[in-house]
């Protein structure tokens, strides 16, 4: 067990603990193998799980598993296979290292050379990278802030193949460097390059890193990633890019349909969200959208099925619950609220001033919200209003990287430390 203290303790705090009794059974959708978050949002990216049982009665103060220190990056952690994968920067190096899930041992760490200067506005985010991996049969994919794009292999750390795009375009990254994260869809790795007004859609063999297909866009990447889904009877990829919310063919890259979606501040940050046929998305400034894809002639549209302008979600991408649709607006400086996914109605919300951003994991009806703060509270998200079972701290800095949920765990990720927090008391205490 590694305890290694964090070399940077951005916002220390006093702690604040909640606490109260909980007995419920959780059912969720979407059925993966238990204690595996392989990529940004884990199973399925809609940032739910399965398989997590809360307890009988949240205890007063969360039992710390271990705390390992891995360097700074807003990448997510993902874990498969009982290992824990995290994307960081260790000096001049972006570097994937690999822990133990159940001691936070660290097995490797590799690395390479990359430079990156951050904009001023942004300084306290760092070099990155911000690209959150994603593990597929025995390997791990990332997508480092200037578009180097590298497979590794999950049990070794070996550099498997690399490829890089960043001199591939005439503004080469988006304006902060590359967030949105990698996916596998069809067999394929699927990747938005490039700039602000020009990129490229990109799909390549994941054994091999050779091309499949490349669909030039009008427009770069979005900060927010896709999410595969089925609409209208087609699988399909859907994202953000710069200026557009579109649907895309993951087997060729075919445009299916798209959505002109402008945003103020530069480009959106979130993970459309896919509900009964209904894509449902928000930005800063924007508000809470839900749009339904259909069959138009021998194509597809795009229609707006409601629009509630009382929440907009800037940063932090929402999550279904307890038949709601929960998420972080920014409006009224920062607060938890709950949607009726079908029909766009608001439902509750919670007190404001809660902070900037949140990263929100739906577990039944439970929904863990853990604020950039490093403040966590366990939101029981089918009640009639705004209900919270329990609190912990659960950092000891300013948080940008989303927590991976397992059986019985949280793994939580600050500055430069990651730590597992045991949900579930072990038989005895």
């Amino acid at each position: 067990m590694s305890s290694t203290e964090p070399r940077l303790v951005v916002r220390p705090r006093p702690p604040r603990v909640f606490a109260a009794s909980l007995l419920v059974s959780i059912f969720l959708a979407v059925a993966l193998p238990a204690e595996d978050w392989p990529q940004w949002r884990g199973p399925g990216r809609t940032g739910s799980v399965e398989g997590f049982e809360p307890p009988a009665e949240w205890p007063s103060e969360l039992a710390l598993g271990w705390h390992t220190v891995v360097g700074p990056g807003d990448a997510s952690p993902v874990v498969a296979g009982g290992r824990v994968y995290v994307f960081t920067r260790d000096g001049d190096q972006e570097s994937l290292v690999a822990l133990d899930a159940d001691s936070g041992e660290v097995f490797w760490r590799n690395g390479y050379v990359q430079a990156f200067t951050p904009l001023t506005i942004v300084a306290r985010h760092d070099k990155g990278p911000f690209s959150t991996p994603v593990v597929h049969e025995g390997r791990v994919f990332t997508l480092g802030i200037r578009q180097k794009l590298t497979a590794w292999s999950a049990e070794t750390g070996e550099i498997v193949w690399q490829r890089s795009f960043d001199d591939a375009f005439k503004r080469p990254q988006p304006f902060y460097g590359t967030s949105q994260s990698p996916l596998i869809a069809g067999g394929r790795l699927i990747v938005h390059l490039g700039g602000p007004g020009e990129g490229a859609l990109h799909a390549f063999e994941p054994a091999t890193g050779e091309d499949r297909w490349r669909v030039a866009t009008a427009d770069g990447p979005a900060y927010g990633s896709g999410i595969v889904a089925e609409l209208a009877g087609r699988a399909q990829v859907v994202s953000f890019t710069q200026r557009r919310l579109v649907g895309f063919d993951p087997a060729s890259g075919e445009l299916l349909w798209e959505v002109p979606y402008q945003v103020s501040f530069d480009t959106a940050s979130v993970t459309p969200v896919i509900h009964d046929g209904l894509v449902i998305v928000s930005s800063d400034q924007r508000p809470v959208e839900a749009y339904r894809v259909v069959r138009s002639g021998d194509g597809f549209a795009a229609e707006l099925a409601w629009s509630n302008d009382e929440a907009h979600f800037q940063f932090s991408s929402p999550v279904l619950a307890g038949g709601r649709l929960v998420g972080f607006s920014v409006r009224n400086k920062g607060q938890v609220v709950a949607i009726d996914p079908a029909s766009g109605e608001l439902v509750w919300s919670g007190p404001p001033r809660q902070g900037e951003n949140a990263y929100l994991i739906a577990a039944g009806p439970l929904v863990l919200v853990v604020r950039d703060s490093a403040e966590m509270e366990v939101v029981d998200a089918a009640a009639d209003t705004f209900t919270v079972l329990a609190g912990y701290e659960v950092g000891e800095s300013w948080m940008w990287s989303h927590p991976a949920l397992l059986d019985h765990a949280l793994l939580v990720k600050d500055y430069d430390g990651l730590r597992r927090w045991e949900l579930v008391p072990s038989s005895g205490d």
